[in-house]
């Protein structure tokens, strides 16, 4: 089950226009939707060259600190 709480009301206004004109009041088909469109937000983001560090920040500064002096 996912329940989503809007607390502005303007957005729920928008959302709930969106339900009734876009998806003929059908709940499940713009759950669909929604999860889809977040599904591939989350696959561009994976692709797009995620940085990968070797080491953490810290470590990262002491090791510059120690190269300065």
């Amino acid at each position: 089950m996912l329940t989503l709480e809007i607390h502005d009301q303007s957005l729920a206004q928008r959302v709930t226009d969106l339900l009734y004109k876009q998806f003929d009041r059908n709940p499940e088909r713009m759950l669909e939707e929604l999860v889809k469109l977040y599904t591939l937000q989350q696959n561009r983001v994976q692709y797009s060259g995620t940085l990968q560090w070797t080491q953490d920040g810290l470590a990262y500064q002491k090791e510059i600190r120690g190269d300065w002096q």
